[in-house]
């Protein structure tokens, strides 16, 4: 039975039987990967990288109480010797923080 893989790499079936096969696997891992797709679609929309700034304004914090806290909180961010904050990060520790 010729794989997805087979085909890729450019072999053809052999038979009618296995070309249908072959095509209902492709149908069924396309939908697959569709589902995926949309799922990290909507994961990866909401999150931003923040300035001090911004960052500290969603908190209710001064940028300096944030900047002291910077190697303690789970949301920070460091990129090429910069500091930046998850937005989606920042939700979820004060979600957390509600919880409480």
């Amino acid at each position: 039975m010729i794989t997805l893989d087979d085909i890729a790499a450019g072999a053809a079936p052999t038979s009618r039987d296995e070309a249908v096969a072959a095509m209902t696997k492709l149908a069924a891992a396309q939908a697959h990967l569709a589902a995926s797709f949309a799922q990290l679609a909507e994961s990866t929309d909401e999150d931003r990288l923040l300035h001090v700034k911004e960052a500290a304004e969603k908190l209710g914090e001064s940028e300096q109480w944030l900047r002291r806290r910077t190697r303690k909180l789970p949301f920070v961010v460091r990129l090429d010797g910069h500091v930046r904050y998850s937005a989606r990060g920042i939700d979820e520790y004060i979600r957390v923080r509600r919880g409480r």
